[in-house]
């Protein structure tokens, strides 16, 4: 799956002042990331000090979904293009 794939599945808002970002409205929420693949990926969860939240990371093809999972169950997913994602992994210290 690729991000081209995933960003015309789904209603993806660009992030304000982060080229290549975009967090998904319009439901959803309730999905876990390997949801929003058809299970095609699995994620890897990680924690950070840079993040209140669980940060659960799927690769895809062209770019990946760092998602945010909250103490409510409800996720907030993020699509980035290879650029996108590769910046915040490094702004939340991760390196794949």
């Amino acid at each position: 799956m690729t991000f081209d794939d995933l960003y015309s599945r789904y209603r993806w808002i660009p992030i304000p002042h982060c080229p290549g970002r975009f967090v998904l409205r319009g439901g959803g929420m309730d999905k876990t990331p390997e949801e929003l693949v058809d299970n095609q990926y699995k994620s890897n969860k990680y924690h950070s000090s840079n993040a209140m939240d669980p940060v659960l990371i799927i690769k895809l093809d062209e770019g990946g979904i760092i998602s945010y999972k909250k103490d409510t169950g409800e996720y907030i997913h993020t699509l980035n293009t290879e650029t996108g994602f590769l910046r915040k992994l490094h702004d939340l210290g991760f390196e794949l």
